[in-house]
């Protein structure tokens, strides 16, 4: 008996021992003051044991917000379970933690500490107010002679206070922040509609608002553009005396023909006049009183003409001498004063089957000349293009063997002809003809109008193309095509500044594009040359000037 009495005192006393390590010190009370703040007002957080009102320093605070589709009681379990929730500091030795709510909501604020039964409270942060967004059409906005429609949007509470630092989005794309005065301005350059939207912490977000943008205004927006490039065109010409040269782009050899200079509109005298071709300085002269030089040049071949006179700024022009007997088919001449690595040359022809080039150097170049022309046959010795052929062309850019990286053509094939032919648009090819044989070239679609489908093709070098198409049956006769017409941009395409290229057209009649033989000529070489383009008077000024 007194064996089982201390066996049940033992068991006793074990129990006890266990007892009092689980049991907890007591239980945490945590307080919020005040409970239903502002966003950003600071809350005061004071954490104590429940039954004597101690503090409780080092206890930890823990914070999760009740989502929109939540309940408080979903969201207090799992922050029990510490499946949500943020820790955010602890209570200092008088058991109080500071703490701001950046934005409006319920929040659920957990204090626990080892050894001790947490406890849980809620805090409602009350919006500093609601956001109202209005928005209107406010002009044109240009930077250079890229014009941009500008959309003004303003942000306010309720009381028509603005709102700085909100958040705008539109069409659910944010596209910056309000000012100190609420507001933002952000460009468009297509019509469609805008949803507008703001967003602030501690605030409502107001209602949507919906600008549009017509059809109507993007013309205006263009002919905006325009307005600007003649605009500064004017004030270059002005402040740099850039002169200008006028003369006939194509002459026959020995046909004499006028070079007249010109400032402004009027007749620019003594001015001096050199004729270099490939470099080299063929003939020089000045002009009369009338600002006219009358010269004639013996040998075929593409002239550039330099017109300078002290207090002014130089001018280029370019002519196209060709033979007497038979004209050839040269489409396009265009000069460019510099091409630089970090910035590539531009061409845009935008004539008939091509619409730009891109010309990427490895070092500087200077007084470069593109050739464009369509080829009505080809050379005996290349074959035939594989497939159905829209046009075989040939593009030659003169400069320093080794200079040109690689080339980018854009150019457009005709709906009409796609139709005739029963032509799939995503089977045409831009090919280029090299040692013997047609490479295929990465080509693909950038856009279409009504009358065009435009594509894009990278080159490693220049010389003979032809675009082409895949068809149901094989082609084994010459194909005839009809000439596509100038090329029409499409509506959307971005506002560019204007471009004024010195163009060669020869003077033949409009014929359909047929690929024939021809006796042999030697291919034109890939990138052993590179020529330039006079991207206007104005390009030209302003590179010479900087």
């Amino acid at each position: 008996m007194r064996k089982v009495l201390i066996l049940i005192l033992l068991l006793v006393t074990i129990t006890v021992t266990a007892l009092a390590i689980t049991i907890p010190t007591g239980k945490l009370k945590v307080q919020a003051i005040p409970s239903m703040p502002n966003a950003s007002e600071e809350v005061k957080f004071i954490v104590t044991i429940y039954l004597t009102n101690e503090p409780v320093s080092d206890a930890e605070i823990w914070i999760a917000k009740v989502g929109a589709e939540e309940t408080i009681e979903a969201v207090i379990q799992l922050l029990t379970e510490g499946k949500v929730g943020e820790l955010v500091g602890y209570t200092d030795q008088n058991g109080e933690f500071r703490y701001s709510f950046d934005d409006w909501g319920v929040y659920v604020v957990q204090a626990k500490k080892e050894g001790y039964i947490r406890s849980i409270t809620t805090v409602e942060v009350k919006p500093l107010g609601r956001l109202k967004v209005t928005a209107s059409k406010d002009g044109y906005s240009c930077v250079g002679v890229e014009c941009y429609i500008c959309i003004s949007v303003d942000v306010t509470d309720e009381y028509g206070n603005p709102i700085g630092g909100a958040e705008v989005f539109v069409n659910g794309k944010s596209v910056g922040y309000t000012s100190e005065d609420g507001a933002l301005i952000f460009p468009v350059k297509q019509h469609g509609f805008y949803m507008i939207m703001a967003k602030k912490k501690g605030y409502i977000p107001g209602a949507n608002v919906t600008i549009t943008i017509t059809e109507e205004d993007i013309k205006e927006l263009i002919e905006e553009a325009k307005k600007r490039v003649e605009e500064k065109k004017e004030k270059v010409e002005e402040f740099l005396k850039l002169l200008k040269v006028d003369n006939p782009k194509v002459v026959k050899v020995g046909e004499e023909f006028e070079i007249k200079v010109t400032f402004k509109g009027e007749p620019v005298s003594d001015a001096t006049i050199t004729i270099t071709k490939r470099g080299i300085v063929v003939q020089t002269g000045k002009t009369d009183v009338n600002g006219i030089f009358k010269t004639s040049l013996d040998e075929e071949g593409v002239y550039i003409i330099t017109v300078t006179k002290e207090g002014y700024r130089s001018g280029k022009s370019v002519v196209a001498v060709v033979p007497t007997v038979e004209i050839k088919p040269l489409t396009f001449v265009h000069i460019m004063p510099v091409i630089e690595p970090e910035k590539p040359g531009i061409v845009e022809v935008c004539k008939a089957f091509v619409k730009e080039l891109k010309i990427k150097v490895k070092k500087k170049i200077e007084d470069v000349i593109v050739e464009v022309k369509q080829l009505k046959e080809l050379p005996k010795e290349i074959a035939k293009p594989p497939g159905l052929v829209y046009v075989c062309i040939e593009i030659e850019v003169t400069a320093e063997p080794g200079t040109v990286e690689e080339g980018e053509i854009t150019f457009n094939v005709s709906k009409e002809w796609l139709a005739e032919n029963n032509i799939d648009k995503t089977t045409v090819v831009l090919m280029k003809y090299v040692d013997g044989q047609w490479i295929p070239l990465d080509t693909r679609i950038i856009g279409e109008d009504d009358q065009y489908v435009y594509y894009v093709a990278k080159t490693p070098a220049f010389s003979i193309y032809a675009i082409t198409a895949e068809t149901g049956k094989a082609t084994t006769t010459p194909v005839e095509e009809k000439t596509p017409a100038e090329v029409k941009t499409p509506t959307e395409t971005p506002v560019k500044e204007e471009k004024t290229p010195t163009e060669v057209e020869t003077p033949t009649k409009e014929e359909k594009p047929v690929v024939k033989e021809k006796p042999a000529e030697k291919e034109t070489p890939g990138f052993e040359f590179i020529a330039g383009l006079i991207a206007g008077a104005t390009a030209l000024a302003l590179r010479r000037r900087l």
